[in-house]
């Protein structure tokens, strides 16, 4: 997970739009149902919100 992690930090930070289903599928983190709710980040980390970084 951290290799899969890993890649997908520099993806984003080299503006490389990556589809959330495709992020979701290589970690193994199921997609949250509409009444899911989520785990915030850690401190003042952003926020993803499906848009294009």
């Amino acid at each position: 997970m951290k290799e899969t992690a890993d890649t997908l930090d520099l993806l984003v930070r080299s503006g490389v739009p990556v589809p959330v289903t495709w992020a979701l599928a290589e970690s193994g983190i199921p997609a949250a149902r509409d009444d899911e709710p989520l785990q915030p980040p850690p401190g003042n980390l952003p926020t993803f919100t499906g848009g294009q970084a």
